[in-house]
């Protein structure tokens, strides 16, 4: 199975990578050795509450659902149907479903 898209990266998505990535993920990771990405602001974001006026919340909404990346698409339809119990196959023949 090949994939559409390339990885972010220009690499094509093989059966080959992807059993080579879930083989990867599932020996597990150094968290320590993970490269973090450069942070976004000089601290952690606050949440704000904001009044909205009906128009402009309403062309934030559209704009929002309009936006969503594959994955946000992804994530958004497999909401409640994966358990911790599947494995890596059945997890990956959910995503193939888009």
């Amino acid at each position: 199975m090949s994939a559409d898209l390339p990885t972010s990266s220009g690499v094509p998505v093989t059966d080959e990578l992807i059993a080579a990535l879930a083989q990867e993920a599932e020996a597990g990771y150094d968290v320590d050795a993970l490269r973090r990405k450069r942070p976004i602001g000089s601290a952690p974001a606050d949440v704000a509450s904001a009044r909205l006026d009906p128009e402009l919340r309403s062309a934030l909404i559209v704009r929002r659902e309009s936006s969503s990346t594959r994955g946000q698409r992804a994530a958004h339809r497999l909401q409640g149907s994966a358990t911790t119990s599947m494995t890596t196959d059945e997890l990956l023949e959910l995503l193939r479903d888009e």
